[in-house]
This record gives structure tokens, C-alpha cells and sequence, in this order.
């Protein structure tokens, strides 16, 4: 049974854990982009263009309202382009989170937007220690 254990290694588990969750961790990105436009400190994404106490310039507000898009907050997805870029990938003992932000980077600072929130991180963390606990679980 201690054979078992021994033969763990715990930066394949961490990676494994890591990788199951990297989906959601995806999505997590994507839904708090879209609902509430927000970078991973939790502040607004303005566009360098925006007009006073607004996140787009007037102009863009117009148009953004004509379409049905979200006016209040900036989503990124206009296109859905950047979307698809979002990857996360697990790696030795963390995750690496990417995407072409160069389909943005003329209209808004990316910094920020390829991360979780301290929230997410917690509940992903939770999520990874389920997931190594019940390896372990598994291999006694």
C-alpha cells in the first residue's frame, strides 16, 4: 500500500489536477469578460477612446446600442475572435493562461484580462485539492 503512495509524484498530480480544471478556468475568463467586463483585480476595462464616467466613446455607445450589444461594460466579444484565443494550459506547477490580445490591444490595455479573479483562484485551488485528494484516495 506504501508503494502506492511513494510512486506519487506530486508535480504530475498538480499538473493533472491543474489540466482537468483548465476548461474552466477558460470559461471563468470568458464569463466575467462578457457579464461584467471586468480585468482579474475586479476594475472596469475602459477603452482608451471612452467618454467622461462612460467605458466606450460616445460614438461606440450609438452603435453598441443599435446592434443589441452591452454598452455598459466592454465584453471584448464583439467579434468573438479574442474569445477563442483563451487558452489555459497546465504546466509543472501552474497554469499558463494566454490569448491574442493583439485583437484588442489598440483599443484597450490588456493587462489583467488573461487571469482570475482571487475568487476564481480559491475556487480553482479547491477544485485541484479535490482532485489530488481523490488520487490519493485512489491509489491507497
Amino acid at each position: 500500500m506504501l508503494d502506492h503512495i511513494n510512486n506519487l509524484n506530486p508535480k504530475k498530480l498538480l499538473e493533472k489536477a491543474y489540466d482537468q480544471v483548465s476548461p474552466e478556468i477558460e470559461e471563468m475568463i470568458r464569463d466575467r469578460l462578457y457579464k461584467e467586463g471586468t480585468r482579474a483585480d475586479e476594475s472596469k476595462i475602459i477603452t482608451f477612446a471612452n467618454a467622461p464616467g462612460e467605458v466606450y466613446a460616445a460614438s461606440t455607445i450609438k452603435r453598441k446600442r443599435k446592434k443589441g450589444q452591452p454598452s455598459d461594460r466592454v465584453t471584448l466579444k464583439d467579434s468573438g475572435d479574442f474569445y477563442g484565443t483563451i487558452d489555459a494550459e497546465a504546466k509543472d506547477n501552474f497554469v499558463e493562461i494566454t490569448g491574442d490580445t493583439d485583437k484588442f490591444s489598440s483599443t484597450v490595455a490588456p493587462e489583467g484580462v488573461l487571469d482570475l479573479t482571487s475568487d476564481q483562484w480559491t475556487s480553482i485551488n479547491a477544485k485541484v485539492v479535490d482532485i489530488i485528494t481523490d488520487e490519493i484516495r485512489d491509489s491507497i
